[in-house]
């Protein structure tokens, strides 16, 4: 996935939280940046599972929207 603020607006239209975005995105920087990032030791796996999920049934809708097939 790319890094990009259309992909961050979406993550945050579908509720995902922002430190769960970041990690989806495997980006180092705020929350986990710094002395913040030396304690922030969780994988957020169960969350990026549902981040994902999410982003896959909005990908979907959007699609089955515009008559395209997966």
């Amino acid at each position: 996935m790319i890094y990009d603020e259309p992909s961050l607006r979406t993550f945050k239209r579908l509720g995902v939280r922002f430190e769960v975005t970041e990690a989806v995105l495997n980006h180092v920087g705020g929350s986990r940046a710094g002395v913040a990032g030396i304690y922030q030791r969780h994988d957020w796996k169960d969350e990026k599972r549902q981040a994902l999920d999410a982003w896959n049934d909005h990908l979907a809708t959007v699609l089955s929207e515009s008559g395209e097939t997966t």
